[in-house]
């Protein structure tokens, strides 16, 4: 179950917008959540939420998180040397 430490840290990066990709990533995968025969973005949020329990959600919701936040770095690095003066540019 995801805890409400988790929730702070998800919340930061992954917004409830999030949750249609996260159900399609589940979805093109094939696996199937217990209660109906696709995912959605209801069940993911009521996964993140902690009001439901289902470990696959959980650990494509961690799995998108971790991607989103390795792209966050990958563009405040790219954004860092776009800022940085170029040394090969003459004065």
């Amino acid at each position: 179950m995801i805890t409400e430490e988790d929730r702070k840290k998800l919340k930061n990066i992954t917004p409830e917008d999030q949750a249609k990709a996260i159900a399609e990533t589940l979805n093109n995968k094939g696996i199937k959540p217990r209660r109906s025969e696709v995912y959605n973005a209801r069940v993911i949020t009521r996964v993140i939420r902690g009001e439901q329990d289902d470990i696959n959600a959980e650990w494509a919701i961690f799995q998108h998180y971790h991607i989103l936040n390795q792209r966050k770095k990958e563009a405040d690095e790219l954004r860092k040397n776009l800022t940085q003066p170029d040394s090969n540019e003459s004065a």
